[in-house]
């Protein structure tokens, strides 16, 4: 038996996504996204270091494509979907690890339940009200490393399911004011300094 040996030559291809859409700015981004027959897939965010408000009280029910945007890039996600009740996508993915500012987030986001528990979180300094009457949350979030937050006031207020294993936090030097108001989470569940 003899085993012929071949040559194989493996080209390396880059495929390179081409959007439609390209902002540069914020408020580029602001008109795109109020448009609700443009596929969040197909907007370029790589440029996008604010995204602040972005879909704030928006009417917008598809947000598919958005669990493909490119958020590396992003240092504020301020009130993103504050008071969106149809919101509730998969961007358990989203590179979030330069975001420094993630307070009010999720704010009134009734509908809001997806697995963020791998986010890369190192850098938030602000969590405060992030869950805010998001009454289906009730995620596993207890592995983020919370080291530079400074305040998770009303983080979880009237979180009406949310009851999930956050006692290996440490919030010794965090403003947790009204953190759990509203909320059934048990004691033991509870971060110690509480």
């Amino acid at each position: 038996l003899v085993l012929k040996k071949e040559s194989f030559i493996v080209e390396e291809v880059k495929i390179i996504k081409k959007y439609k859409y390209t902002p540069k700015t914020k408020e580029e981004l602001q008109a795109l996204v109020k448009d609700e027959s443009i596929y969040l897939g197909d907007i370029d965010t790589s440029e996008i270091t604010d995204m602040s408000y972005l879909f704030t009280g928006s009417t917008r029910t598809n947000f598919s494509g958005i669990e493909k945007w490119n958020t590396g890039k992003v240092k504020t996600m301020r009130s993103m979907f504050e008071c969106n009740k149809f919101f509730n996508e998969d961007i358990g993915a989203w590179d979030v690890g330069d975001v420094r500012d993630m307070a009010w987030m999720f704010l009134n986001c009734p509908n809001f339940n997806q697995n963020i528990s791998e986010w890369d979180v190192k850098k938030v300094e602000t969590m405060s009200g992030m869950f805010w009457n998001c009454e289906s949350f009730n995620q596993n979030i207890r592995k983020w490393n919370i080291k530079k937050v400074w305040d998770m006031s009303y983080m979880f207020k009237y979180c009406k399911l949310f009851n999930q294993d956050l006692s290996s936090w440490n919030t010794k030097r965090i403003r947790t004011y009204n953190m759990f108001s509203r909320c059934p989470i048990d004691d033991s569940n509870k971060p110690k300094y509480i």
